[in-house]
C-alpha cells in the first residue's frame, strides 16, 4: 500500500496566575492525493484527532507541574482518554527537563486495558536569539 499522510498540530498557550494554560488540537493521518492498495483499490483511512489541554502551575521560579487531559476520537467516535501529568525544571542556562506520564484508557467496546506511558524530555532554549531544541524520549 502507498502511504502518503500528514500529521498537523497547532496549540496555544495563555499565561495565567498559575503558570499557562495550553490547548491545542492534532490531526493524524490526513491522507495526501490518492492512496491505493497493493491489489490497485482505493485506501482509506480516517485520521485520529486529539483534542487536549494541560495547565501549568509554577511551584517555583524553575520547578513546575501541569496537569491535563487529551481525548482521542476517530470517525466520530472517542478512542481514548488520556488523563496526564507533568513535572519539569527550568535552569538559569536555558536547559529544561521534564517528564510527562499519560495515562490511554480504551474508550472502544474492545475493553482493551489500561496503558501508561511515559516521556521525558530535555529541552535548550538560546538566550541570543527565538530558537529552542529538545529530544523526547517516549518509554
Amino acid at each position: 500500500m502507498v502511504r502518503k499522510r500528514l500529521l498537523l498540530e497547532a496549540g496555544h498557550t495563555f499565561e495565567n496566575s498559575l503558570g499557562g494554560l495550553t490547548l491545542y488540537t492534532e490531526f493524524d493521518g490526513i491522507q495526501l492525493g490518492e492512496i491505493v492498495t497493493e491489489n490497485g483499490g482505493a485506501g482509506n483511512t480516517t485520521p485520529a484527532i486529539t483534542l487536549g489541554g494541560e495547565q501549568a502551575f509554577n511551584i517555583t521560579d524553575h520547578l513546575w507541574v501541569a496537569a491535563g487531559y487529551q481525548h482521542l476520537i476517530s470517525a466520530g467516535e472517542s478512542i481514548q482518554y488520556r488523563p496526564l501529568v507533568k513535572i519539569g525544571y527550568n535552569f538559569d542556562n536555558g536547559l529544561s527537563i521534564s517528564n510527562r506520564t499519560r495515562a490511554h484508557i480504551d474508550a472502544t467496546d474492545a475493553d482493551a486495558d489500561t496503558d501508561y506511558r511515559m516521556d521525558n524530555r530535555i529541552a535548550y532554549s538560546f538566550s541570543d536569539m527565538d530558537l529552542a531544541l529538545s529530544y523526547n524520549n517516549v518509554i
